[in-house]
């Protein structure tokens, strides 16, 4: 009995001149772009001049960055314009432990936790009762 693969390639054997020399043409092209690939640099230098649009842009974004750090420190409003004064950061730290002491403050008392009931069989006046009931 004939497998799949001898069947197919039974019926498409005239084919298979074609398809080698297609493939041999792909093979010969793609060899031959790996050697002259422009996209791979061949040293040092070349990377570095592959990346100046890159350095470009990150160079400008900082240039903004700090210009518009410059200008945020410029505008700052007067003692007198920025109204009252934020707390300082002890009295914050001090309301802080006050609402910590209101949440921590106890509740009502717990119930007390019942007591456990003696079993018959501790009591050693009683063994011989409990040796006939088992």
């Amino acid at each position: 009995m004939k497998t799949p693969r001898e069947i197919l390639l039974g019926r498409h054997s005239a084919v298979e001149p074609a398809l080698d020399a297609i493939r041999a043409h792909v093979v010969g092209c793609a060899a031959g772009r790996e050697k002259s690939d422009p996209r791979s640099p061949g040293s040092f230098v070349e990377f570095l001049i592959s990346l100046r649009w890159h350095g470009a842009a990150m160079s400008a974004l900082w240039i903004i960055v700090a210009s518009l750090g410059a200008e945020h420190g410029r505008t700052a409003p007067s003692a007198s314009e920025a109204g009252p004064a934020e707390p300082p950061p002890m009295a914050a730290i001090l309301a802080w432990r006050e609402l910590a002491e209101e949440i921590d403050e106890p509740g009502p008392p717990a119930p007390p936790e019942p007591q456990p009931v003696p079993h018959a069989c501790a009591d050693p006046r009683r063994i011989r009762e409990c040796n006939e009931i088992a």
